[in-house]
C-alpha cells in the first residue's frame, strides 16, 4: 500500500474507533459522542434531497440505477441515496468505519459497503456509476491521492451520469494554512505510522489531526478533460475546508450531455 495512503488510512480508522460521527459531520457541539443517531442520518437526508434537486435543474438526464458514494464514512449519506437508487455503494478507507457503516445499514440490499485499499477505483468497472457522490473527503486526502480519484471518477461514471464532488482549490488570502504544511503533516505521518503500529497509534492519538488539501481549480478542470470528462459547473463553496477556497463539481463525460 502506498505510504501516504496507509497514513491516511490509520488516521481515519482512529477516526472510526474514537468519534466516527464528529469526523464524518464535524460540528463543535457534537464532539466526543454527542451527535445523536438519528438526527445525524436525517442530516444525509436532507443533504440529498437538495443535491438531487440541484442535478434536476442541470441539462442531463440522470438513470438511477447505481450510485457510488466517496469517502462514506458510516454511511450518512449512503444510507439517503438508497432510498432514490436500486443499488448504492459507500466506498471508504477506515475498516473501522465500514464496519459501523454496516451496522447502520436499514436499506438491506440496496446498500453496500466496501473497503478501498488502493489509490484507484480498480475494483469498479468502467462506466458503472450513473452518481458518484463526494462531500467534504477530498480535503482530507494528500492531493497526489485526490488528483488520482478524481480521474477515476470520469472512468467510472456511466454516459449520461454526473459525478459531484467537494474540493478545495488554495488557501484562502492571509490564512496560516500553506501547502508546505500541509505535505509537512503528511509527510511526519507516514514517517511515525512506519514506525508505530496500529494499536499503538490509537492509543496514541486520541483525536488525529484532520489532514488538510486540495487542488487547483484549473488543474480540476484539466484532469477532469484529460480523464475524458466534462466540467458543468464548478460551483463555490462555503462549507468545508476552513481556511480554503472550495468549489462543488460537477462532471459528465465528455460529450454526452442530454440535449
Amino acid at each position: 500500500m502506498d505510504r501516504s495512503l496507509k497514513w491516511t488510512q490509520r488516521q481515519w480508522d482512529v477516526w472510526g474507533k474514537k468519534d466516527p460521527l464528529f469526523a464524518v459531520l464535524s460540528l463543535d457541539d457534537k464532539r466526543r459522542g454527542r451527535w445523536d443517531p438519528d438526527e445525524f442520518f436525517e442530516t444525509g437526508r436532507s443533504e440529498i434531497r437538495e443535491l438531487l434537486e440541484r442535478i434536476g435543474s442541470l441539462p442531463i438526464g440522470l438513470s438511477r440505477r447505481v450510485a457510488l458514494d466517496f469517502g462514506c464514512g458510516v454511511g450518512r449519506l449512503t444510507q439517503a441515496l438508497s432510498e432514490y437508487y436500486d443499488l448504492t455503494i459507500g466506498v471508504d478507507i477506515a475498516p473501522s468505519m465500514i464496519e459501523l457503516a454496516n451496522s447502520y445499514n436499514k436499506q438491506g440490499d440496496r446498500c453496500r459497503y466496501d473497503l478501498n485499499k488502493t489509490s484507484d477505483l480498480r475494483q469498479y468497472r468502467d462506466g458503472m456509476f450513473d452518481l458518484i457522490y463526494s462531500n467534504i473527503v477530498l480535503q482530507h486526502v494528500p492531493s497526489r491521492l485526490s488528483r488520482q480519484y478524481v480521474a477515476e471518477f470520469v472512468r467510472i461514471l456511466s454516459p449520461g451520469g454526473v459525478a459531484v464532488f467537494h474540493c478545495p482549490s488554495q488557501p484562502e488570502p492571509g490564512s496560516v494554512t500553506t501547502r508546505s504544511q500541509a505535505r509537512r503533516v503528511v509527510k511526519e505521518g507516514v514517517r511515525f505510522a512506519a514506525n508505530t503500529s496500529a494499536r499503538a497509534l490509537r492509543r496514541s492519538i486520541p483525536y488525529p489531526k484532520m489532514l488538510m488539501s486540495g487542488i487547483p481549480r484549473d488543474d480540476v478542470f484539466r484532469i477532469v478533460s484529460e480523464a475524458g470528462g466534462d466540467v458543468l459547473v464548478a460551483q463555490l463553496t462555503p462549507w468545508g475546508a476552513t481556511g480554503w477556497i472550495a468549489y462543488t463539481y460537477y462532471v459528465t463525460k465528455a460529450g454526452l450531455m442530454a440535449g
